[in-house]
């Protein structure tokens, strides 16, 4: 049998009918269980969340002992028949930040001590709309490019600026793209070329380079310095973010240093950093 297979279980709460899923506890006999009540509201709104879906998982997991549930037209859900131990309580929705109870998006909320016949009421967990960022890349002439990605990078820090790269997005046949799922926060966006596309229709001639489409920011600077920020709010959308690439010589760069005093750490993957 497997140990992680829902069982349905249906809880009248109201005139409401709610349909919690749970995993079979893992009890001993005549073991008294826990339960949890509580609501998933959107942190801004303060309304409730219709569909979220919350998982209970052990602070050490083991298989067969997570629980689940999905909350009702309210935003109302129950987990009950819970074995007791240390859990954490996270909920997601479409839309909305990933959230655990007791902590920000993103970040470990609190751990829930749960002890035999605890019923523990009154649990809320906000989720935070999420941000959306959507524009144009452009070529030098302002005509979309199909040929291009962009980079998003988040800023962090007063005064000394630290920039962490958030994610990264190719373009459609129209040159657009979007970028959702996003923390409120202050971002850079850069836009650049795809490298096949360039070295095969703008190829060096005699060892010399010719004209390329440059990395970009945001809307048409040639660096982090001179370009323009973006600041987004808990579930802000914006359009119209269009990125004018420019062109030049010398698309063919490298950057290179050490980094000392580091030893027995894996070389990151996909992971860009950047402080000034």
């Amino acid at each position: 049998m497997n140990p992680f297979r829902y069982g349905p279980h249906l809880l009248l709460s109201g005139y409401t009918l709610v349909g919690i899923f749970t995993v079979p506890a893992q009890t001993g006999p005549g073991e008294k269980l826990a339960s949890i009540t509580g609501i998933v509201t959107n942190q801004v709104s303060r309304e409730g969340l219709r569909k979220a879906y919350l998982r209970l998982a052990p602070e050490r997991p083991k298989p067969g002992s997570a629980y689940a549930a999905v909350t009702d037209g309210h935003g109302a859900f129950t987990i009950d028949n819970i074995a007791p131990g240390n859990y954490q309580l996270s909920a997601e929705h479409i839309g909305f930040l990933d959230a655990q109870y007791g902590g920000a998006s993103n970040n470990s909320g609190v751990v829930l001590r749960l002890a035999a016949g605890d019923k523990l009421n009154g649990i809320e967990i906000k989720l935070v709309p999420q941000a959306v960022l959507s524009g144009t890349v452009l070529d030098s002439d302002g005509d979309p490019w199909q040929h291009g990605y962009v980079i998003l990078f988040r800023s962090w820090g007063n005064g000394r600026r630290k920039m962490e790269s958030s994610q990264s997005s190719g373009v459609d046949d129209q040159g657009g793209f979007r970028m959702a799922g996003l923390e409120p926060g202050r971002y850079y966006v850069v836009a650049e070329s795809q490298p096949y596309f360039e070295d095969q229709y703008h190829p060096d001639v005699n060892g010399k380079p010719t004209p390329r489409h440059q990395p970009t920011w945001y809307p048409s600077a040639p660096d982090i310095d001179s370009a323009l920020p973006i600041t987004v709010g808990a579930g802000q959308q914006l359009s119209g973010i269009d990125i004018r690439l420019r062109t030049g010589l010398g698309s063919k760069f490298s950057i290179r240093g050490r980094a000392s005093g580091i030893s027995g750490v894996a070389r990151p993957q996909n992971v860009v950093r950047i402080s000034r």
